[in-house]
């Protein structure tokens, strides 16, 4: 099947160069190069949180994690994920859900959405093995725990994408970019 990229998803290596961010196109910089806030999240529920949040210059918040993988929303892609759910927290204007096999997203726990000012829908570029890929917060998560992506993101990384399964433990770095929602939920062919 060919996988066709939102418009949106498709022109955000240029919006982001233009807003002064050339590197993003090339590779996601260095997080222990920038400030790390004093809150910590973890991977997972049930362990340590270690995870730092950076502030990448004026107008991005990243952080390294691990990537679970969310079957959530439209598709009927749980395959065997006991916490599956037919809903994500972003819709269409129809009310429809993302379709997690057909739109790189991502998914973040309330906490640090309120502390950074990231909202549904805003863009962030996600890398993993020298592998990067365009996303949208499309989900929320379990609060104080990071690192889960849509099965089209994990495709897009080389991640193994079964939703009972699949993932990685290795480091997966996401750069999000607060505020640059367009107000228009990419299509996901769904």
């Amino acid at each position: 099947m060919k996988k066709t990229l939102p418009l949106p998803a498709l022109l955000l290596p240029a919006v982001l160069c233009a807003a002064g961010w050339p590197f993003v196109q090339a590779r996601i910089p260095d997080l222990d190069d920038y400030p790390a806030g004093s809150d910590r999240y973890a991977s997972d529920r049930w362990r340590p949180r270690g995870i730092a949040v950076h502030r990448v210059g004026a107008s991005a918040v990243g952080f390294q994690a691990d990537m679970d993988i969310d079957a959530d929303g439209a598709g009927r892609n749980c395959g065997g994920d006991r916490t599956c759910q037919s809903e994500t927290s972003l819709r269409y204007p129809d009310g429809s859900s993302l379709n997690s096999a057909r739109l790189p997203f991502f998914v973040l726990p309330g906490d640090i959405v309120r502390r950074y000012g990231v909202g549904l829908g805003d863009y962030a570029a996600v890398e993993h093995g020298g592998r990067i890929d365009y996303a949208i917060f499309g989900d929320f998560g379990p609060t104080g725990v990071l690192g889960e992506g849509s099965i089209s993101l994990a495709r897009g990384l080389g991640i193994d994408p079964d939703p009972a399964n699949g993932g990685t433990e290795g480091a997966v770095v996401y750069l999000v970019f607060p505020g640059t929602r367009d107000g228009a939920v990419p299509r996901d062919g769904a």
